[in-house]
């Protein structure tokens, strides 16, 4: 069989395409002059567009009936905070997050105040905190900054997104960081640690934005939702603030609701599976094989005809670009059944690619060899 591959031409058409994907490679991802095209390259991926599919195509949003964000971005005064926190807390949440970073101490009157309610409202509240300062070398935090009230007693987790917020869309989240070798559990996974949720025992997971919407009452209507606070996981921060908004698969968020993905993904065990990158590249080999031998098997399938119209389709790009494009729609509709069903994320790239460069090496490798054979006739006929 292996023998009979080769013989025939196919892996050596294979072979090819390997080879012009490397060379493409290293000139997109080493060359200066296409660096933003490498940069674009590296944040492609189709997990956006499987998403948006969902949330925008099926039309099967729901609202989450778990967590509840509370937007209370005209408090200014870290009094008027403490009493909002206090609200709250009277409402008998199951958890409280607080997304603000409060840093140093500045209102004497509303610190202390502040300081005491979050003393009492300890028990069910888990405070932001950041990590400042990243280390290129290492790729690693070495400072946690957390807000003047927060000592060991009281809750807290790094808000910070991953890859030190480098402006790429946000798909994944972590688990938690070591930082001067200690542990730091991110914000979410703070507030599900504090609801004896399990946490993933990988370092990041990817976050399920699936067709979920959350609800959002304003602070100031509090009395109004009580429902949608008691017994609910109640997230507090600002919401829609440009200042605080990230690129995302579903478009941009704030980090508030960035936080409440997360958190839901974990508290619901519903992360996205992914398939390895090893595994990626090997499904696009046998992507190859299997474009390679139907595009021979067309070919001479409609050269077997006697129309002359079949005879011109045999060697026509039209044959090659129908094969490619019904190759590329089944494995996309594969790939986006597996995203959606069985939550399990097949990054198909690479098999794109070899769809869409097959077709050259297969044309260059037959012309090539037809060359040859007709430059073997030609010398036999001058013997």
């Amino acid at each position: 069989m292996l023998k009979r591959l080769i013989h025939n031409g196919h892996l050596w058409v294979v072979a090819l395409t390997a080879l012009i994907i490397a060379v493409l490679g290293l000139c997109t991802f080493h060359l200066p002059l296409l660096k933003p095209v490498g940069t674009a390259m590296k944040n492609l991926s189709l997990l956006d567009i499987f998403y948006y599919a969902e949330r925008n195509c099926f039309h099967t949003n729901t609202e989450n009936q778990h967590i509840t964000l509370v937007d209370m971005r005209q408090l200014t005064d870290r009094s008027d905070i403490a009493q909002l926190l206090q609200d709250i807390y009277d409402l008998q949440p199951l958890a409280i997050g607080v997304d603000l970073h409060f840093g140093r101490a500045k209102d004497p009157a509303g610190d202390q105040v502040l300081r005491e309610v979050a003393d009492e409202v300890s028990d069910v509240t888990v405070f932001a905190s950041e990590l400042p300062t990243y280390n290129e070398q290492t790729k690693a935090f070495t400072e946690v900054a957390n807000s003047f009230f927060v000592t060991d007693s009281l809750m807290h987790g790094y808000s910070n997104l991953t890859d030190n917020m480098a402006g790429r869309p946000i798909r994944t989240y972590t688990v938690s960081q070591q930082v001067n070798g200690k542990r730091e559990w991110s914000f979410a996974a703070a507030i599900a640690n504090s609801l004896g949720c399990p946490l993933p025992q990988n370092r990041e997971y990817t976050i399920d934005y699936g067709a979920t919407d959350f609800r959002i009452v304003n602070c100031a209507e509090l009395d109004q939702h009580a429902d949608d606070l008691t017994g609910h996981v109640v997230l507090v921060g600002v919401h829609d603030d440009p200042a605080d908004s990230h690129p995302t698969p579903v478009g941009k968020l704030s980090g508030m609701a960035i936080h409440a993905y997360s958190l839901d993904t974990l508290m619901r065990h519903h992360d996205v599976k992914l398939v390895g990158f090893p595994w990626s590249w090997l499904i696009a080999a046998v992507m190859a094989l299997l474009l390679e031998l139907s595009l021979c098997w067309c070919r001479d399938t409609v050269a077997d005809r006697t129309v002359a119209r079949n005879v011109y389709l045999a060697d026509s790009r039209l044959l090659i670009t129908l094969t490619d494009l019904c190759w590329s729609l089944l494995l996309t509709a594969v790939a986006f059944i597996l995203f959606r069903w069985a939550n399990v994320y097949v990054d198909i790239l690479p098999s794109l690619l070899v769809i869409a460069l097959l077709p050259y090496a297969h044309r260059f490798y037959y012309a090539a060899r037809n060359a040859r054979s007709l430059t073997h006739q030609s010398m036999n006929i001058n013997r």
